[in-house]
């Protein structure tokens, strides 16, 4: 643990943030060889804002818990002005086996003279934002394919171009609305898009630094562990 009193942090993600008094202590990761990992930082928050208390840090800095494991793996891209953050190249996007929306060469490749394009993979943002008219084609291509209605109510609450009405299972029959999160990026189509954490469910996200890649794996992961 850290010498008394322990030093004071806060941190912000996005519009939140956290703070409180900062730690170390061993983490003991439970597996056949029950690896320990002395010198972990723990943050106890004392206060929140507009984010969960608990979290766990898989950035690129020096507090950050990282692993590594089997795969089907892409390489990183660099950023320079954001060491921090993880970005990936996007080649395309497949709906339902038959539509394959070809992604612009701004997504599919870092621009290391501009310092532009690419795609960051977050856990912390929870939708998906593309430029246009990648964003527009992609739409379509859900569209062509979802045969529920459309909710225009949803659509209007929460800014969502893809909100749809859709059946519930007995006993509470009837119908709710559903929107699928992929956003329309207003700003400049050269920025990067952002790979966020709805399309990320039911997946696991391994981060492997040593190598500069990541690895993603459909899974259970409500009973991942168990």
């Amino acid at each position: 643990m850290c010498d008394r009193p322990c030093p004071l942090f806060d941190y912000e993600y996005g519009d939140g943030i956290v703070a409180g008094t900062l730690a170390r202590d061993t983490l003991v990761v439970l597996s056949n060889d029950s690896n320990n990992n002395p010198n972990i930082s723990f943050g106890c928050v004392q206060t929140s804002y507009r984010e969960p208390i608990g979290i766990v840090g898989f950035g690129k800095g020096d507090q950050a818990i990282s692993s590594k494991e089997y795969m089907q793996i892409t390489p990183m891209q660099h950023n320079p002005l954001n060491p921090n953050f993880y970005y990936i190249s996007l080649e395309n996007i497949t709906v339902e086996n038959t539509t394959t929306i070809h992604a612009p060469e701004t997504l599919r490749r870092f621009n290391s003279s501009s310092l532009t394009g690419g795609m960051i993979i977050d856990s912390g943002t929870r939708s998906t934002h593309l430029p246009d008219p990648f964003y527009s084609d992609l739409r379509k291509a859900i569209d062509s394919v979802v045969k529920y209605p459309r909710e225009p109510v949803a659509k209007a609450t929460t800014g969502f171009d893809l909100c749809y009405r859709i059946p519930v299972a007995p006993p509470t029959n009837g119908t709710r609305p559903v929107c699928l999160l992929f956003e329309r990026m207003d700003d400049d189509p050269e920025a990067s898009g952002v790979f966020g954490s709805s399309q990320q469910e039911g997946v696991e996200v391994v981060y492997d630094l040593e190598n500069k890649r990541i690895g993603f794996h459909v899974t259970d992961c409500v009973s991942y562990g168990k």
